[in-house]
């Protein structure tokens, strides 16, 4: 928070900080160089230094504490107004908001034009455009600048001013905190998916203790070293202040409705909306009457909610396999307009396979999953389901009977995750059927209720006992296998064949799926490898090609997409 080193932040101290709208106050930005000029332009004025030594201290100061956190956008975008304020107050100049903003954003431009396409830059430039264009229109009654109400006010006992001033001041921070917030969270939402409606009051609540955090933090890192009696009350107020800040944030994301994960609006949504919104705050004087800019307003986002309202749902099966690197997720969408998840794991970190699946859920506009799948207890099928639960709304997870035979610590942690969220869990094994809608069959074919011989290792097993889905609608077949592999594997192919157009190859293409075997019994036309690069999968690939199967592979192609209707059964890819 001091110095832009986030190292040590975990990723769920990050999502407080996210689900709670103050991830700005986490990052040095535009709000800590304020604070830190606001402290030592004050020093200043105390030790009555004139006006260009103090010009150029606070100058100086705020260009070695931008330097120091690694000149990031927001922070130089702030520098720049501060050094134009600060040139401004040495000679007497009042500058231009609006002007000086432009400068700042030239100057940010002109170090990486690319930063023009970062969404921290984008949310940093448009508050304070928003602060420059709104920020002193509303006013608590009592500091109406006329004449004569300062000599009305002049004539009142100190304690009455000072409770007018404070309550001005607190009024006028809530006021632009609220217009801010209303101007970027269409931004928010588009890029981050997440609605914080309580950030909307602890933003204005947690301006206090960020700024005795920062000028405390700051002093204690600049002279607690050369005045150590001074350390001590600086490291108290620092240490007290960061505790209360964290309990704020941790006490707010538990409220109800604190936040909300949402899809968001789409591109052209946005374009239009800050374009009129750029347009309407460039000609004052061109502007419609106020009640239609609010008809307008209401109007367009009622025409960014209509594709999510009225999103068509033809009659087909859509099938997407994403690419998770090792792992797997493949998204149904039934003829019934159901949304099935056949497994939703990744290899490594869980927030990046929740990342993948979420992001694609919400570009289609999907909010609820009608049911989970989970193939079998291995976390890189699995370990996206508590990122997922907290985002989506879930009907139901569907497990094998073995699923939670397993001692391990993730296993435990997922039941507890699904339990906590309410959501039913139901086993289902060789046999059973779910609902797929009007045409749409989708049976387990595996694994056996008693499956899984007793001499074979625990992973083994797993892998065996893997619930395997057979999909079939209008007459084209996919076959879901997980990590399917012998014996499990044989106890399938020894029952009838059954001839499928699209294949998930098992275990992310490993040999032990055995291709040659499965390619004789399933004899699919397009085979889906959903895996990583750090295997070679060219033998299975292979195997499959020799019976004329099509190949894909997600580490090479990216999601692979699979829509069967009316005019029969067609494949994509895309990244």
């Amino acid at each position: 928070m001091l110095l832009g080193i986030r190292e040590e932040v975990s990723t769920s101290q990050t999502e407080a900080f996210m689900q709670t709208g103050t991830i700005h106050i986490l990052s040095v930005s535009g709000l800590h160089v304020g604070i830190l000029a606001a402290a030592m332009f004050a020093l200043m004025r105390l030790v009555g230094a004139r006006r260009k030594w103090t010009a150029a201290i606070v100058s100086g100061t705020v260009v070695f504490y931008v330097l120091l956190t690694d000149a990031e956008p927001p922070a130089v975008r702030a520098m720049v107004i501060v050094l134009v304020m600060c040139a401004g107050y040495a000679w007497g100049c009042k500058p231009l908001s609006f002007n000086v903003l432009a400068a700042a954003a030239l100057v940010v431009l002109a170090i990486n034009p690319a930063d023009l396409f970062r969404v921290g830059v984008q949310l940093s430039f448009l508050c304070v455009a928003v602060l420059c264009w709104f920020g002193g229109r509303a006013r608590f009654p009592e500091t109406d600048p006329g004449r004569l109400r300062r000599l009305i006010a002049q004539t009142r006992p100190r304690p009455l001013r000072m409770a007018v001033q404070g309550a001005a001041w607190a009024w006028d921070l809530t006021w632009v905190g609220a217009l801010v917030w209303l101007a970027t969270i269409p931004l928010v939402m588009a890029r981050f998916h997440m609605l914080s409606v309580v950030g909307l009051v602890l933003n204005t609540i947690l301006w206090l203790p960020a700024t005795v955090i920062v000028w405390s933090g700051l002093g204690l890192l600049a002279i607690g070293g050369l005045v150590p009696f001074v350390a001590a009350p600086l490291g108290w107020c620092c240490n007290w202040s960061l505790a209360l800040l964290q309990w704020a944030i941790e006490a707010a994301r538990r409220l109800p409705a604190a936040y909300f994960w949402v899809p968001g609006p789409a591109e052209w949504w946005l374009v239009v909306f800050y374009g009129g919104l750029g347009l309407w705050a460039a000609f004052p004087r061109r502007r419609p009457p106020r009640r239609w800019c609010l008809a307008l307003a209401a109007g367009w986002l009622v025409v960014g909610m209509l594709p999510c309202l009225l999103r068509p749902d033809p009659p087909r099966l859509a099938c997407t396999f994403l690419a998770v690197e090792h792992g797997c997720a493949a998204v149904l969408r039934l003829p019934s307009g159901a949304t099935m998840l056949y497994d939703a794991g990744h290899y490594g970190e869980p927030e990046s396979g929740v990342r993948s699946i979420a992001g694609y859920l919400w570009s289609e506009g999907i909010t609820h999953l009608d049911a989970i799948v989970l193939s079998h207890p291995d976390a890189d099928h699995f370990n996206a389901v508590p990122g997922l639960l907290e985002r989506f709304s879930v009907g139901t997870v569907y497990v094998s009977p073995m699923m939670f035979d397993r001692e391990a610590e993730s296993v435990k942690a997922l039941r507890e995750c699904v339990v906590q969220a309410g959501v039913p869990l139901r086993e289902i094994s060789a046999g059973d059927r779910l609902r797929g809608g009007e045409g749409c069959r989708i049976e387990v074919l595996h694994p056996l209720r008693q499956s899984a011989p007793a001499n074979d290792s625990a992973k083994s097993s797993d892998n065996a006992k893997s619930i395997v889905l057979a999909v079939e609608y209008l007459g084209k077949r996919l076959l879901l296998t997980g990590d399917l592999e012998p014996p499990g594997l044989s106890d399938v192919v020894a029952e009838e064949p059954w001839p499928c157009d699209v294949l998930l190859a098992p275990h992310h293409g490993s040999p032990r799926g055995d291709a040659p075997t499965l390619a004789a019994w399933a004899l699919p036309k397009w085979v889906v490898v959903s895996g990583g690069r750090r295997f070679n999968v060219s033998r299975t690939l292979a195997a499959y090609r020799q019976r004329g199967a099509q190949t894909l592979h997600t580490a090479q192609t990216g999601a692979i997409e699979v829509h069967i209707d009316a005019a029969g059964l067609s494949v994509k890819t895309f990244r």
